[in-house]
């Protein structure tokens, strides 16, 4: 008995050696990479504060794609993206009727904060809503249905505005070298946006195999490797004490390691 309880002291011991030696080697300078993001990408879980006092908070990461033509886009579930020929073939997805039987594999995306993608995702919604307002129908009969779409359409500018993700997958490929070179041109451009790349685990879009053949290169990017960061008791405790978050803001930079795994470095609580 006494040599069972020695075994296993050892072997938790050696546990927590090992975990704490790769956390150390991943946070080991220089980093992969950082991202300093707000309450609309890094969401707090619904009811945390019943759980304040608990060191298990998480934040979870949230994202778009640029791609803003899908009959689900008005909604948001929009997880598909069009490559290029070269990045599409990098993959080496199957056949189109052997398709079904893909599962999603290992793969790298670029991430843009706040940039072009999302400007350009929030001018079409909003042309979009205001394209129907323009469609105004003189026929009282129909405008009842005019009027609901436009409060739909209202809404869905006012969330993109006010409450989505700004962070928006743009570009993704099998080999991440591709990518990092893309990442560091467009950061050269614009340096007021944010770029990473980052492992995701990606699939070929079923739509990309419709009789019309629209979307011959597209894809669906399931998620990303790692998409909930723990966030330090420390830190946590300056989140406020209320089951409203869509009231708490704030802002945190992610520290993206060695081995790609994220931390939460800072946060800081905004005024409302």
């Amino acid at each position: 008995m006494k040599k069972l309880t020695i075994i296993s002291i050892g072997f938790l011991l050696t546990t927590n050696i090992l975990l704490l030696g790769k956390v150390w080697y991943n946070r080991w300078e220089p980093h992969y990479g950082a991202l300093t993001l707000s309450e609309r990408e890094l969401r707090l879980p619904s009811g945390y504060r019943f759980n304040k006092e608990n060191s298990g908070i998480s934040l979870d990461l949230t994202w778009n794609t640029k791609d803003d033509d899908t009959p689900n886009r008005l909604w948001g579930y929009n997880r598909e993206l069009t490559l290029s020929d070269e990045h599409f073939s990098s993959f080496g997805f199957a056949a189109c009727n052997n398709q079904y039987r893909e599962r999603a594999q290992p793969g790298w995306i670029l991430v843009e904060f706040n940039g072009p993608a999302y400007r350009n995702y929030l001018a079409s919604m909003t042309a979009r809503r205001d394209q129907h307002i323009a469609a105004e129908p003189t026929d009282e009969t129909l405008q009842k249905t005019w009027q609901q779409e436009k409060d739909t359409l209202d809404k869905r500018v006012r969330q993109v505005a006010q409450e989505e993700s700004r962070l928006f997958v743009i570009d993704a490929a099998a080999n991440s070298a591709v990518l990092i070179k893309n990442q560091v041109s467009l950061q050269a451009k614009n340096t007021q946006t944010q770029y990473l790349t980052l492992p995701a685990k990606i699939r070929s879009s079923y739509r990309r195999c419709l009789d019309n053949n629209a979307k011959p290169t597209s894809i669906q990017i399931d998620s990303l490797l790692i998409a909930r960061i723990h966030v330090p008791n420390r830190l946590a405790r300056q989140l406020p004490n209320t089951s409203n978050n869509n009231s708490v803001r704030y802002q945190a930079t992610l520290r993206y390691g060695r081995l790609l795994e994220p931390w939460v470095r800072e946060l800081q609580i905004l005024p409302p």
